[in-house]
């Protein structure tokens, strides 16, 4: 198991420089994700998930289950504590995420609902940004973590460029992630946060498979499989992930597809026949909906 290093200071100076590099072009964020190359140690965020979480949770089972998932905007693993899952591991190459992820945790511990939307909505002023943060800021005990965010709110501009999705929508948010659907829902997140784990496990998911040494009910691996360029390799990892990593009868989202690529089937159909993964179009208010890929063994 990989642990994170994690150095406030230099990390702040990591984002900065990430931040300045590409701020222009977040701008025009079609112009933005033509450029896009992947994920990397230090990749901008995005302030929720936009994925479908409500909708391909409810596939799932999370009660006093064990669940492995990538960070990404910190939802998939704060949905399945919400969801009643026991242990919640989590991986991801993009260091931001970790940082995130436990801004995220800190909020749901300290503020309310409406501030915890205000705090990440992409319209709140900063300076509106930074009173909600100061009610968390002196409740993190992670010093790195405390750290880090301080450097962020400090500075007057790098808190609203660390993000993709300068545009998101809170009432899209609402209707995507569980915990968000309603103030209850939050309150009982609020609740379960305290007792349950969540555990940094690594980063790069090739790494992971070899070093992880115990196995799991639920797997959620969002569309990482989108950015192998060996599909080859691709599919004989996510068939030692199926293989080696779940429990009897556990389940893996191998994949969520865009409607906008739409071509997860394409490059892997022989893991799809190997393994009859089932594929779940949301019913989402999109045209063009996305699905979801889910492999149970």
């Amino acid at each position: 198991m990989k642990e994170i290093i994690l150095n406030a200071k230099e990390d702040f100076q990591k984002a900065v420089k990430l931040v300045n590099s590409t701020k222009e072009m977040l701008i025009d964020e079609d112009a933005f994700f033509e450029n896009f190359e992947g994920f990397t140690e230090m990749t901008q965020l995005f302030r929720f998930t936009n994925e479908n979480i409500s909708e391909y949770y409810e596939l799932f089972d999370f009660e006093n289950k064990d669940v492995l998932t990538v960070i990404g905007a910190g939802d998939q693993a704060l949905s399945a504590i919400f969801k009643g899952a026991k242990n919640v591991d989590v991986f991801d190459i993009n260091k931001l995420s970790y940082y995130f992820l436990n801004l995220k945790k800190y909020a749901i511990k300290n503020i309310s609902y409406e501030e915890y939307l205000k705090l990440f909505n992409p319209i709140t002023k900063l300076k509106d940004s930074e009173i909600m943060y100061e009610k968390v800021s002196s409740n993190i005990d992670d010093k790195n973590v405390k750290e880090f965010w301080d450097y962020v709110f400090r500075s007057n501009y790098v808190f609203y460029y660390l993000f993709f999705d300068t545009n998101s929508s809170i009432n899209r948010v609402k209707r995507n992630v569980p915990y968000l659907e309603s103030e209850e829902n939050y309150n009982i997140l609020k609740q379960r946060i305290e007792t349950s784990k969540i555990k940094y496990v690594g980063g790069d998911l090739t790494e992971l498979v070899q070093t992880l040494d115990k196995k799991y009910d639920y797997i959620n691996l969002s569309n990482i499989i989108d950015y192998f360029d060996d599909k080859v390799f691709a599919g004989k990892l996510y068939s030692i992930i199926f293989n080696n990593l779940l429990n009897k009868d556990g389940m893996c989202m191998m994949e969520y597809e865009w409607y906008l690529y739409a071509c997860c089937n394409d490059y892997i159909e022989n893991l799809f026949i190997k393994y009859q993964i089932e594929k779940h179009t949301m019913k989402s208010e999109d045209i063009r909906p996305s699905s979801a890929y889910i492999y149970k063994k």
